[in-house]
């Protein structure tokens, strides 16, 4: 409580143990909360992210990937807001053609949700660095050409850090890039 600062606005996010298998992504079973403020709603909230691992929805999903349910473990994380004005997510591999050299991304104005949640139509943009090549709409207009070059950049270091494929969550709020979240495709 004492790192909270009052007025700021939090993310409170689930992170499951079983969340993000080799062989499956559990990705959205759990909650997470955005815009969270004060100490009671961010408790709230960390209570509510455990609840939904032992939701019908969560267990179900277990069930039916034969996923063992005993031992369910959970981190909640909280963290600052981003008050992102476009946000993203990127794949380091293509994950339609499992083209290992060209990455993939995918943004929009406003938070990430709106994306995962088919709420507005992203902008896709593609680099295949073996040959060097960006691939985007003509009509597309969130990233400026510079900032499309340190995002595809920054997206190959995350992958080299960690030796294997990463599906990225990432922000920008004021023109600064935010890495949110990295995890195996």
């Amino acid at each position: 409580a004492g790192r909270l600062q009052p007025g700021r606005k939090y993310a409170v996010r689930s992170s499951g143990a079983k969340e993000d298998l080799e062989s499956l992504s559990f990705a959205g079973q759990y909650h997470s909360f955005l815009n969270v403020m004060g100490i009671e709603e961010i408790q709230i909230a960390i209570l509510a992210c455990y609840k939904s691992m032992y939701a019908d929805a969560s267990l179900t999903y277990l069930v039916t990937n034969q996923v063992n349910v005993h031992g369910l473990e959970m981190a909640v994380i909280v963290q600052e807001m981003v008050n992102s004005d476009r946000r993203g997510i990127a794949f380091t591999i293509n994950p339609l053609t499992g083209n290992d050299k060209e990455i993939v991304v995918e943004i929009a104005e406003g938070l990430g949700d709106h994306i995962v949640s088919g709420k507005v139509n992203p902008e896709n943009y593609s680099y295949h660095w073996f040959d060097d090549k960006f691939d985007c709409s003509k009509e597309n207009k969130l990233l400026s050409p510079a900032e499309l070059k340190v995002l595809m950049d920054t997206l190959l270091e995350i992958q080299m850090f960690f030796g294997y494929p990463c599906d990225i969550e990432f922000a920008y709020e004021a023109g600064k890039l935010y890495i949110l979240q990295a995890r195996p495709i």
